[in-house]
């Protein structure tokens, strides 16, 4: 087996602490963004998941977060993006008045939303900080 260099070492061990936004509203992905990084996660944000795969193979994200409407509008893309290496909870926001594939994706990672329902709120809900996503991920 190969030595890590150090490098590589902090990129995987603290891959969770990496967020990726995408949604294609501005306003809305600056506030999941702003709410996450009051989570002390380090965020990075795309507006659409074929922008979002080439992040990857950048940065290791530990958390991806969907908008409802791009995974409406993108679902093979998202698809692709969820599964990238390192990916440990994904949210993947999807309006509730529509039918929705939600097979294949992690366990626990669809989300409804209906139009009165705020995104961010519902954000905060289901993602733990930082620190606590960190010391609930087993050892590998």
């Amino acid at each position: 087996m190969a030595a890590r260099t150090s490098l590589e070492f902090t990129l995987n061990s603290s891959s969770q602490h990496f967020a990726l936004v995408v949604e294609h509203d501005t306003h809305l992905r600056m506030s999941m963004a702003d709410a996450l990084a009051s989570r002390g996660y380090v965020v990075h944000t795309s507006k659409n998941a074929e922008a979002a795969l080439a992040l990857t193979t950048q940065v290791a994200f530990g958390l991806v977060v969907v908008g409802a409407s791009e995974f409406a509008s993108a679902g093979p893309a998202v698809r692709a993006l969820l599964r990238c290496e390192g990916i440990r909870q994904a949210v993947v926001f999807h309006d509730k008045s529509q039918v929705v594939d939600t097979s294949g994706l992690l366990p626990g990672t669809a989300v409804e939303i209906g139009p009165q329902d705020d995104p961010v709120s519902r954000l905060l809900m289901v993602v733990p900080s930082a620190s606590s996503s960190q010391s609930q991920q087993p050892d590998s």
